[in-house]
This record gives C-alpha cells, structure tokens and sequence, in this order.
C-alpha cells in the first residue's frame, strides 16, 4: 500500500497524503480496507504478537492439564480414604459377628470326615452320613461277635470270615447307632470344604483369641493329610491376613514351634543335635512350651508366610518317629504339634 511519487502513476496533480509517496485516492482505499477490522474490535498489533509467540499457548495447555490431572487426583484420593474408611467399618462389623456366631456355636466343635477308600480297599457301607450332621454306623450285633471270637481262638492259624453284613450267603440285621456332629463331612468332601469350616478359628486367632484344632481318629483315618492340607491353607490365608494389615500399617510376626509327643515324651523337631529339656508351663494367663526352639517368621522372610511354614512342617514331618503298620508301611507313631504364636 505504500506508494511512490510516480507521475506517470497517479498524475502531477494529484495530491499528496503527508508527503509519504500516498495519493488521497490512496488513503481513501486504505480507509476502506482497515474499517471491517476497526469493526470487529481486534487488534492488528496483539494478532501479530500471539502468532510470533506460540509457546505461550502450550505453556498455557499444559497448565491447564496439570491443575486438571491435580483435581482427579486429590478426588481419587478422596475416594481412597472413604473406601479404606468403609473397610475399617465393615471389619469390625464383620469381627463382631464372627465373635456373635463362635458364641451361638459355642467354645468346642466337633466335625466328623469320613476317608474315601483307598487303593485296593472296597467300599462299605458300615459308614453312612444322614445330612450334614448325623452319622449312622453298622456294627454286627454283640452276640454274632463273641461267637467269631471264640470260633476262632479254637482254629489254629488265620481265619477269613464274611463281611459284617454277610454270614453263610445270608444278610445278617446290623446294629445301628447314629452319632451327631456339629459338621459332617462324606468322601466327596474336599479339603477346601474343610477348610471354609475352620477359617472363622484363624480368623479369631488373628484377631487375639487362643485356638487349638485337633485331628483324631484310628491309624490310617487320614488324619496326617488332612491337618497337613488345613496347615497349607492356613498359612496362604495368614499371608492374605498379613497383606491386609499391612495396608492399615500394622505387621503380622509369627513365631513357630514344632515338637512330636512319643511315649509320653515331648521331642522338639525344630531342634539340632541333642534334644533340648522341655517343660509344658500353664498359667491363668496361658500356657507356654519352654525350651522349644522358636522359628520367627513374617511376610518379609525369603519367600513369604507360606513357602516358610510349609517349609517347617516338612522339616519337622521329616523328623517324626515312624514305624510301618498293617495299614501303612510308614506311619506317625507320634503326636504332632504345631504351635503359632501371632
């Protein structure tokens, strides 16, 4: 738009718009072009400006989504600390009725699992659960027995007789008595089902309470596999437990002992070398094995809860007095005790 002082362009008698080489023709042209832009309120200069810095255009954006990524943040937090908050709560609900129900069932349970046959063993039906806690038992009636035993003390040598419900091809009436359990398990039942039985004990053993539970029965009941099994499962559960109380900030620390009774004898499985004088201490405040060698173990020792416990037990199952039976050719002739202290 700037022009020149060209006669031959805009004529010698034209005239001048302060002597900047601009006619009136020149500046009316002018006038026309700047007054849409003097409309709408806009600055030439500030365009300008704002194109020739485009920096400060994504210094803006980027604050814009840190003060945004900021908010959802502290919203999430937020969110954290009342969902912990409705935890806590739900926990002590859930304490107090754990403590509501061990009273209605009171401080003694006792559960009764029948063992599945094992190889080369048939199955009877001496055994026969009715529901969930009744157990119906066969026996041959008391007369029937005296008879055998005295028929065979006057056989030399052994003597295979007929089953308990079949004498001379002929079924013989059975005895039946029915013994109540407060849970029954069938040979279907599976050692998870077991398990789930006995969570409320541990449960309340974390929470303080002392809890003693106690597998007895016949030599090859299967009371080895079943206490074995509950122990894995206890210890996953506990380094569950110690997960959970860590995120409150509280530690889980276990301290374990092993000892066998054998002949009136208790022998500690955990100790090295020469057996250590043991001596049971009871108190009005508890009781306490002294002389045991202890096992301190948490969620920070090599491999975890789990790994360390299972790996005590096998240790001191390695230890245990065995002998071979008519049933097993290794079995526990011992007592085995595991003791946990949390």
């Amino acid at each position: 738009l700037c022009g020149t002082e060209n006669p031959s362009v805009h004529g010698s008698g034209t005239e001048r718009w302060q002597g900047r080489g601009m006619t009136q023709n020149d500046k009316d042209f002018l006038g026309r072009s700047i007054s849409p832009i003097r409309g709408t309120g806009s600055s030439p200069r500030t365009t300008m400006s704002s194109e020739a810095h485009p920096e400060s255009c994504a210094t803006t954006a980027a604050s814009d989504r840190e003060a945004r990524n900021k908010a959802q943040l502290a919203e999430a937090l937020a969110e954290v600390g009342r969902l912990q908050e409705r935890t806590k709560v739900a926990n002590q609900e859930r304490l107090r009725c754990l403590e509501a129900t061990r009273q209605l069932k009171g401080s003694i349970r006792i559960m009764g699992r029948i063992r599945p046959p094992v190889q080369g063993e048939t199955s009877s039906h001496v055994l026969q659960p009715l529901g969930a806690q009744q157990l119906q038992v066969l026996t041959e009636p008391r007369a029937l027995l005296t008879e055998r035993r005295t028929t065979s003390t006057r056989t030399s040598g052994c003597q295979s007789f007929p089953g308990l419900d079949q004498v001379d091809g002929h079924s013989q009436a059975m005895d039946s008595r029915i013994f109540f359990f407060d849970d029954l398990f069938d040979s279907q039942a599976t050692d998870d089902e077991i398990f789930t039985s006995v969570q409320d004990e541990l449960d309340a053993a974390v929470a303080g309470e002392a809890v003693c539970i106690l597998a007895y029965g016949a030599t090859g009941s299967g009371k080895t596999h079943t206490v074995t099994n509950l122990s894995h499962r206890a210890a996953v559960e506990l380094e569950r437990q110690a997960s959970a109380l860590a995120t409150g900030g509280m530690k889980l620390e276990i301290r374990v002992q092993l000892v066998e009774i054998y002949n009136d004898q208790l022998r500690d499985l955990l100790a090295e070398g020469e057996q250590p004088r043991l001596r049971l201490s009871v108190s009005s405040s508890g009781s306490a094995l002294l002389g045991a060698v202890s096992q301190q173990i948490t969620a920070d020792s090599n491999g975890g809860i789990a790994k360390m416990l299972g790996q005590v037990l096998r240790v001191g199952q390695a230890q245990r007095a065995t002998f071979n039976t008519a049933l097993n050719v290794r079995s526990s002739r011992s007592h085995l005790v595991m003791m946990l202290f949390l």
